[in-house]
């Protein structure tokens, strides 16, 4: 390797990852990578896992909607005699997918090693020059750069909450009969049918799903929405349409700019041609107005009676799918194109337009959605909307009988130690309140660099979206994981040249 060689930690093995080595082996740059992973099983990520996948549980991706790493996953799976059918992909066989992508990624590369069941503790400032990682196995490594790939699974801080992932190392004592989920997410989703199966059984009876209790318990989900996310609905390929319509309002790179403008130049026009009679009864001034009354048709219902609306509405109106796949691609490439917007909307777009996004994209798919209302009707779950409140909400006393889980992505920043390690020692800073309601990021620039030394330039990165600061992408896709990657790794690649020269 040349004189020029800088040494680069990478924090988290996950999907995030895989795409950085992806687009690092691209641009054929000269550093020397470490990878240190928590789990033993390292390039699935905690989701995607087979632990954390048991009942088969599916995504919310369709098989073209994965990004190619060394292969396409349409070919990966032609490779492996695996017949895709045009649906869900399960959670395991994306897992499957991205392990044989690292381990391939690993061995076409030299000077990348990969270092299994290490976690790491904290991270020291070396005279604004380097990085000191330390790790729970006493060894130590020097980075001239971090990047924080850290997705799901953290280590409790605290005796009395528990986390989702691993799903396989939540602990449940015989006798727990009541368990409070903290958050409606596809997170809890996926913890509810984990342990629905542990005390009980699905059954499908005439084309609808009946859930079996074998043991009596009783799951409560308590949310600030009171709701769960919307039914599976198809991305479109609109991306390219969208990105031209905000480039041509001259917003790229700018600040200050108007919601509603885009509303008009944008939105608007798609909803006009994709879906011209909700277009026509939208009948709204502005993108406020649009929002409310778009919650207030899906989403100011019960819990299953709004699920079971979106279920009908998804497989019986082609145009709400359309609404919100147009949602979807038009927050997801006002990120990409880092767009920002007067202080005043984006304190909507925190306030109402995130929480609304992450039901509208949680795209829950309908075998989930069906033993979800199959858990509801048998008694077994239950979901409570909770206040917005700047504390932790009031759950009943934990005792021998009671079990707390947290499902939020803020359990992540509120309480793993690395990252308060971190923000302790000035290395990330962290945005919102620590609230059940505002939760906790890790802010960075455009090119998601969180630390920045003067002189050196020896920098931290954040790659993994649930450790970002609050943005459009509250549940990002494979798609905005692999684009936040290749950022990352053209600003590396930019400052390596810069330092050749």
């Amino acid at each position: 390797m040349s004189s020029h060689t800088k040494k680069l930690g990478i924090v988290g093995a996950g999907p995030a990852t895989v795409y950085l080595l992806h687009y690092l082996s691209s641009l054929n740059e000269q550093y020397s990578i470490t990878i240190l992973e928590h789990q033993p099983d390292a390039g699935r990520g905690l989701p995607y896992c087979q632990a954390n996948s048991p009942y088969s549980l599916l995504s919310n991706l369709l098989p073209d909607e994965i990004p190619p790493t060394v292969k396409s996953f349409r070919e990966w799976c032609s490779g492996n005699s695996i017949v895709l059918k045009d649906e869900p992909v399960p959670r395991y066989l994306i897992g499957q997918f991205l392990h044989w992508s690292l381990t391939r990624l690993i061995n076409q590369r030299p000077g990348v090693t990969l270092i299994s069941s290490c976690r790491v503790k904290s991270v020291n400032l070396n005279n604004c020059s380097t990085f000191t990682v330390f790790t729970d196995t006493f060894e130590q490594f020097e980075f001239d750069d971090l990047v924080l790939n850290t997705g799901h699974g953290i280590t409790p801080t605290g005796a009395d909450v528990q986390f989702a992932y691993p799903l396989n190392e939540l602990k449940i004592k015989e006798g727990v009969k009541h368990v409070n989920l903290i958050g409606s997410s596809m997170t809890a989703i996926d913890c509810a049918l984990f342990l629905a199966q542990k005390y009980g059984s699905f059954q499908c009876e005439s084309d609808k799903w009946v859930y079996i209790p074998s043991k009596p318990v009783e799951i409560t989900m308590h949310s600030t929405s009171g709701l769960f996310p919307l039914p599976f609905f198809r991305s479109r390929n609109l991306q390219p349409e969208i990105k031209k319509l905000i480039e041509a309002s001259d917003l790229r790179g700018t600040s200050g700019r108007s919601l509603d403008r885009l509303y008009r130049t944008v939105l608007m026009r798609l909803l006009r041609k994709y879906a011209p009679r909700i277009y026509h009864q939208s009948n709204t001034r502005n993108f406020r107005e649009f929002i409310q009354k778009w919650q207030s048709s899906v989403f100011h219902q019960r819990a299953d009676t709004s699920l079971k609306l979106g279920m009908f509405m998804n497989s019986r109106c082609e145009e709400f799918s359309v609404v919100l796949a147009i949602f979807e691609v038009f927050f997801d490439s006002l990120c990409d194109l880092k767009i920002t917007f007067t202080p005043e909307d984006q304190a909507f777009i925190s306030s109402v337009c995130i929480p609304f996004l992450a039901k509208n994209n949680g795209a829950l798919p309908s075998i989930s959605a069906n033993k979800i209302l199959a858990l509801m009707e048998s008694g077994t779950l239950s979901i409570e909307r909770v206040q917005k409140t700047s504390s932790e909400p009031e759950l009943p006393g934990v005792d021998g009988n009671t079990v707390t889980i947290d499902c939020r992505a803020a359990g992540k920043t509120l309480r793993d130690p690395l990252i308060q390690n971190l923000a302790g020692n000035g290395l990330v800073r962290l945005s919102g309140q620590t609230s059940f309601r505002s939760i906790k990021r890790i802010e960075t620039d455009n090119e998601y660099r969180a630390y920045i030394s003067s002189g050196t330039q020896a920098t931290i990165f954040v790659s993994s979206a649930p450790l970002l600061r609050a943005t459009s992408n509250t549940l990002p896709g494979m798609s905005v994981t692999a684009n936040i990657a290749k950022s990352i790794a053209d600003s590396l690649a930019g400052t390596h040249q810069k330092e050749c020269a």
